[in-house]
């Protein structure tokens, strides 16, 4: 059975905030992961980043592992061996997405240890928003979201979801009563995991910035056949916030010369809703990888257009839930699938893809609309002309997975003006 141990703490920069002002702050969250690798195994490790973050990385282990980065334009900016003497690499991001840090076990016969310390940092942090003067939209306060006793035992894990502002505070207590102290870990719909302890301490304490708005879910497990008892205790401390006064929209040069407006209406078609099957790298059969080309009849047509894809258990089973949510839901129309639901705005969010084995390689155009979206598999594009693919990649040698692929089109439709 594989084991992975990772430990993330959390370290935050913090000055006196006097209650009349939103200072602008530097916070630090500190990742320090400890991961076993099985000979030959590789793991990805994405970072979302906003320009001028800062990054520092230093990584060790008993024995060689690669470690390759790639920054969000896709390319290769470090590359080194991690052996027993450290490593350490550091970079300004120059701009939004996501760092992907790729570790791949070159052992032939024993499991490989690493030790990585991760500090992502952001300059001019603000906890509330905006400045002082305008008018208050929440004060500072705190939050149970969660206490009490539970039970949990093997193959029946407990997870909590939670929607966080950026500037929030997540305070995070586990405290065993009987059994051994379950694993914990907390993830964003990003995809990454900002916090996790297999450690097997007695009590577990731990306070994480919240560096990006979204859902976050915390998940407890454990592997023993009997059941474990715990104290689980979930805070929110919300800082005061306030709002920006409203400025008065100008008009666009365009619209202030504009005589003649042609206006349109769109009709949203699916491009394509499917799941691709790659295999793995010894499969003789099925290919590894997949390549999908997006070619749209009459581009010029096409307002805009949506692509959303993933793979995983996890992954699978959110997205599950959702076509069950829409099923039973009052029909809206243009409402026929997932993305479709999301794009009108009906759903809030979608599944991130959960599996560190398939990789996507995108174009340059789906890349940049990732970073504008900063989701790892979600991209709105506002051009249908052009080469726009989308590469699948499975890195297991060993096994084959099914991967969810949807694409959604607005197509323009003329009105008549009266």
């Amino acid at each position: 059975m594989q084991k992975c141990i990772l430990l993330l703490f959390v370290l935050v920069a913090l000055k006196s905030l006097p209650a009349s002002a939103q200072k602008q702050l530097f916070v630090e969250r500190e990742s320090v992961i400890n991961v076993n690798f099985k000979k030959g195994e590789k793991r990805t490790f994405p970072i979302f980043v906003s320009k001028d973050d800062a990054i520092d990385l230093a990584a060790e282990s008993d024995r060689s592992l690669n470690l390759k980065i790639t920054d969000p334009n896709g390319e290769t900016v470090y590359q080194n061996i991690v052996k027993s003497k450290p490593v350490a690499w550091q970079a300004i991001a120059s701009v939004d997405g996501s760092y992907i840090i790729e570790i791949e076990s070159t052992a032939l016969f024993f499991k490989t240890t690493l030790s990585m310390t991760l500090k992502l940092g952001k300059p001019d942090f603000s906890y509330g928003h905006f400045s002082s003067g305008d008018s208050l939209i929440s004060d500072r306060g705190m939050e149970v979201l969660m206490g009490g006793e539970l039970e949990i035992r093997r193959n029946s894990p407990r997870t909590y979801t939670y929607g966080f502002e950026i500037g929030d505070t997540l305070f995070f207590s586990l405290t065993p009563l009987k059994g051994k102290r379950t694993s914990a870990s907390i993830s964003n719909d990003l995809g990454e995991l900002v916090f996790a302890d297999w450690t097997g301490r007695k009590e577990l304490h731990s306070q994480i910035p919240i560096l990006q708005s979204g859902v976050y879910t915390i998940e407890l497990s454990s592997t023993s056949y009997l059941p474990e008892e715990y104290y689980l205790e979930i805070e929110k401390v919300v800082p005061q916030r306030l709002a920006k006064k409203a400025e008065p929209e100008q008009p666009s040069k365009d619209e202030l010369e504009a005589v003649d407006t042609i206006l349109y209406d769109t009709i949203p078609e699916t491009y394509l809703d499917t799941i691709f099957f790659v295999g793995a790298n010894r499969d003789i059969i099925n290919p590894s990888t997949k390549r999908v080309n997006f070619i749209f009849d009459n581009p010029s047509s096409v307002a805009y257009w949506f692509v959303f894809y993933g793979s995983g258990k996890e992954f699978e089973t959110a997205l599950e839930t959702l076509n069950t949510f829409l099923a039973k839901s009052q029909p809206v129309e243009g409402a026929f699938n997932v993305l479709s639901a999301y794009g009108m705005g009906i759903l809030k969010k979608l599944p991130e893809h959960r599996n560190p084995q398939i990789r996507f390689i995108t174009s340059p155009s789906i890349q940049e609309a990732l970073r504008t979206s900063k989701r790892s598999n979600y991209a709105r594009l506002n051009t249908a002309s052009g080469n726009h693919y989308l590469e699948i990649v499975n890195d297991s040698k060993s096994s084959g997975y099914d991967v969810y692929v949807q694409a959604v089109l607005l197509r323009k439709v003329t009105l008549e003006t009266p």
